[in-house]
């Protein structure tokens, strides 16, 4: 009777946040068709993210602080479950249903300000009142369709609070700088009447100039403080930086249209780039445009282990490598637009 018992207590859990699970919910919802109770449903925005960061254990340790935070701003006789991934919902006594709004409000604001994550997280909720002859499914909708509403009213405070992490963490861990994003995106503006962009385009390209480097903070910070030439094995992992920069742009909405412009931001024309070595028209023209810029601008403003070249120097530099780093066609109205 004890194995028995704990059987069916394991087959109503949750592995890892030991909440109810959705075998459970499912079971509970289907047998409360007379009760009256109020249906929470909520999911965290940014785990995948976390995931991408910083791999798998520190997602898991987010899921089970979320379930912490549940517990400790519901009602003690909610039940609480873990419906899938990243998901949860919890069945509350009626009573509380005019206390839904500040209940969120509290695991809101214990989510944004925990200091367990670099990356700030949030969470979006939904949820509605059962009356005794309305339909469970029809209730669940109904929370779930207030989800996405909460989620699309909030997405793009999420998305700003992500983007200002991101970029923290990235001029904290690594060598770009703020100064050199501003220096970049006065170049590209200078482009603007040789290139063919349209408003949108010269968005992404000043968005992919501010976050095209974002995949260096999962990289060690260590290598971007020596003074010397990296070894292979250090620039090995620098090499990495572009494939993880895309799997964290593209786990944000906002920065899935500039992904694969972050990936591919260390192609060459000529296939010796990197992470794939294609070959010029298949580099997108934006990846192409911050090629020329990014090299420009690095050499004439220096980095720990090479020394600042001049103008003229850089020019030169630049069209030594026409045709092999650099596209011709876009080289000439760089150096055309420096020169006007």
């Amino acid at each position: 009777k004890k194995y028995e018992s704990t059987l069916e207590y394991q087959s109503q859990r949750d592995a890892l946040t030991n909440l109810f699970n959705r075998t459970h919910f499912n079971q509970i919802t289907d047998e409360k068709i007379e009760d009256i109770y109020v249906l929470l449903m909520c999911d965290i925005n940014g785990l995948k993210l976390i995931n991408d960061l910083y791999g798998h254990s520190k997602g898991d340790a987010l899921l089970k602080y979320y379930a912490s935070l549940l517990k400790l701003h519901l009602p003690k006789e909610s039940q609480i479950f873990r419906i899938s991934g990243d998901e949860f919902a919890a069945i509350l006594p009626p009573d509380y249903y005019d206390e839904m709004r500040n209940m969120t409000k509290s695991i809101q604001k214990a989510l944004l300000e925990s200091e367990l994550f670099d990356v700030h997280v949030s969470s979006a909720f939904g949820y509605a009142l059962k009356r005794n002859s309305d339909d469970t499914s029809k209730v669940y909708l109904e929370a779930e369709n207030n989800l996405f509403t909460y989620k699309s009213h909030n997405v793009t405070m999420h998305g700003k609070l992500i983007l200002k992490t991101i970029l923290h963490k990235l001029y904290q861990a690594s060598d770009e700088t703020s100064e050199h994003v501003t220096s970049m995106t006065k170049l590209a503006k200078k482009m603007y009447p040789k290139l063919d962009l349209d408003d949108q385009g010269k968005e992404d390209l000043e968005l992919l100039i501010k976050l095209h480097d974002i995949g260096k903070i999962s990289v060690s910070s260590n290598i971007f403080t020596l003074s010397r030439r990296l070894n292979d094995i250090e620039l090995d992992a620098i090499k990495k930086h572009p494939e993880y920069g895309y799997r964290i742009a593209h786990a944000i909405p906002q920065l899935k249209r500039i992904s694969y412009g972050i990936l591919t931001h260390h192609e060459n024309v000529d296939g010796s780039g990197y992470p794939f070595g294609l070959k010029g028209k298949d580099i997108p023209l934006n990846a192409k445009i911050l090629r020329i810029i990014d090299s420009y601008d690095t050499m004439i403003s220096g980095r720990a282990y090479k020394e600042k070249m001049t103008t003229n120097q850089a020019v030169m530099e630049l069209k030594r490598y026409a045709g092999i780093y650099y596209d011709r066609s876009l080289l000439e109205l760089f150096l055309d637009a420096i020169n006007a």
